[in-house]
C-alpha cells in the first residue's frame, strides 16, 4: 500500500495497467484526478455517485455498485437514498473532496458518474442529458441528429451544449436550474426526442 502526498488517502497496486495500448496505469488515473481535481469537484460537489468500477482496467469487466457501507474512510460522505425499485435504502457516497475523488479512482472507477440532481433537491436534476449513442450508425450521422436536437430545442427557447459521452456517442445538456420535478423532466425528454 502506497501513501500518496501524505493525504489520508491510500492507494493500491499502483503500477496496474489500466490503458493497455497507452501503457497507462492506475496510478497515471489517479494523478490525472489530482491534477483536475479543482476543475471538476464543483461539479461533483453534493451529488451521490454510481460507482462504474473497472479494477481491471479499461478493456477489462466493469460493474456498478452504489451502495457503500462498512469501514469507509474516514474523509468519505454519504447519503442514504431510499430505492422504491429494491424497497431498500442505499448509501451513495458523495465526493465533495480531493481524497474522495482519489479513493473512487483507486476503487477503479475510471469514469465519473454524479447524478444529475444535488442532495437537498435529489428529486430535480439541474440539468437533462439526452445520450445520443451510436449503434451502427457513423460519427456524421451522430452529429446530424445532434443538431437537430439542437433545432428543437432552440426553437423551446432553451440553451443546449454539446459535449462526447466520454465512449462513442454525444451528449446533449440542457441545464434546468433544478427547477423541475425527475417526471417532468422525463416527460420532456421523451417529447424532445419524439419530435427528433
Amino acid at each position: 500500500m502506497t501513501k500518496i502526498d501524505n493525504k489520508n488517502s491510500r492507494f493500491t497496486n499502483l503500477d496496474k495497467i489500466y490503458f493497455p495500448k497507452l501503457r497507462l496505469t492506475k496510478g497515471d488515473v489517479i494523478e490525472y484526478y489530482r491534477k483536475i481535481a479543482p476543475y471538476i469537484l464543483p461539479y461533483l460537489k453534493d451529488r451521490p455517485e454510481n460507482l462504474n468500477r473497472q479494477p481491471g482496467g479499461i478493456s477489462k469487466a466493469n460493474f456498478y455498485q452504489k451502495n457503500l457501507t462498512g469501514n469507509l474512510p474516514s474523509f468519505t460522505k454519504t447519503i442514504k437514498v431510499h430505492s422504491e425499485s429494491t424497497n431498500k435504502d442505499v448509501n451513495y457516497l458523495v465526493c465533495n473532496n480531493i481524497d474522495t475523488l482519489l479513493y473512487m479512482a483507486n476503487l477503479g472507477c475510471i469514469e465519473i458518474n454524479a447524478w444529475n440532481s444535488r442532495i437537498g433537491k435529489l428529486d430535480y436534476p439541474d440539468y437533462l442529458i439526452i445520450d445520443i449513442d451510436p449503434g451502427d450508425n457513423t460519427w456524421s450521422e451522430l452529429i446530424k441528429v445532434a443538431k437537430m436536437v439542437k433545432e428543437v430545442l432552440d426553437e423551446s427557447c432553451l440553451k443546449s451544449y454539446l459535449k462526447t459521452s466520454g465512449k462513442s456517442g454525444l451528449h446533449v445538456c440542457v441545464p434546468l436550474g433544478a427547477k423541475y420535478h425527475f417526471v417532468e423532466v422525463r416527460k420532456f425528454s421523451e417529447l424532445i426526442s419524439s419530435v427528433v
